[in-house]
């Protein structure tokens, strides 16, 4: 038997990675990981594929290779990831992760990766597919994916009875459009004080290591004639904008997308031979 151990990080600012500067721009594994998994499965008829991915990753050049007996998805782990990894797959631990997404068969099943920006500098995502992000996506267009959000397999077996489904709110089609911003109000006193009374103080004063002063270290400071105008940085409008974007207006994003719709409860009955965890339907927001 063979394991292979294939990833696809976040990323660092300061390194690339496959064409990826900080966060990745595509759904690919990162350094030849396809092939890899390919070579390793053509030449054993049974290997295991362990992916390490901060996300959903593209499964479909290897996945239905006859050879590959079992994959196991991990997110980035602590220092003790191997030793995990080696108690799940020699039956020590019993699985009970569950896929906190969906992995498509696809790539334009996925939401768009933004990876370009307009004239602003400003990556935008314009959310035209509504509340309908991942697991609503696949469910409104009654798409099958390769792996649904939730999935996860176990040494042993669950029984579940006595499903009670309430409803807490309708689901909503469309993104609510969020609340304006509060007015802006500009405070001018009569007495406008001096600016270079906000100079770092250099006579006279012992500062103390490592503390930060509210003080301008740059002298020259100047105060702005009536018929002088500042010279904003290219692409910046001074101008305020009196609503949030439509993916904002909350916490994590817009507030639709938070909405608990149903409560559900059900007994859960563990009936095989191994010790073994469920998630139950509270863990499931937005279902």
């Amino acid at each position: 038997m063979s394991i292979v151990f294939v990833n696809a990080n976040s990323g660092e600012g300061y390194i690339e990675v496959d064409g990826n500067y900080g966060d990745r721009k595509n759904l690919s594994l990162w350094l030849n990981g396809d092939e890899l998994i390919e070579h390793v499965a053509d030449r054993c008829h049974k290997t295991i594929v362990v992916v390490n991915s901060v996300g959903p990753v593209d499964m479909e050049t290897w996945i239905d290779h006859d050879n590959i007996i079992g994959v196991l998805y991990s997110a980035p782990l602590g220092q003790f990831v191997g030793e995990a990894i080696a108690e799940v797959l020699f039956g020590e631990v019993n699985p009970s992760g569950k896929l906190p997404f969906t992995i498509a068969k696809k790539k334009q099943h996925y939401v768009p990766i933004v990876d370009k920006i307009n004239e602003s500098k400003d990556p935008q995502d314009t959310f035209d597919r509504d509340i309908y992000l991942d697991y609503r996506f696949f469910d409104k267009h009654n798409i099958k994916p390769r792996y649904e959000f939730g999935y996860g397999l176990s040494y042993t077996t669950f029984q579940v009875c006595d499903l009670s489904i309430i409803e807490i709110t309708s689901p909503s089609e469309y993104l609510a459009y969020p609340e304006e911003y509060l007015p802006i109000f500009h405070v001018i006193e009569d007495d406008v004080c001096d600016p270079e009374d906000a100079l770092f103080p250099h006579d006279d004063f012992d500062p103390v290591p490592g503390y930060i002063y509210p003080y301008l270290y740059n002298e020259n400071v100047r105060t702005l004639d009536e018929n002088d105008c500042f010279e904003y940085p290219k692409g910046y409008i001074p101008d305020q904008k009196s609503c949030p974007p439509l993916a904002g207006g909350g916490l994590g994003g817009n507030p639709s997308l938070w909405e608990v719709l149903y409560q559900i409860s059900a007994e859960i009955k563990n009936e095989g031979k191994y010790k073994g965890g469920s998630i139950t339907a509270q863990g499931f927001k937005g279902l």
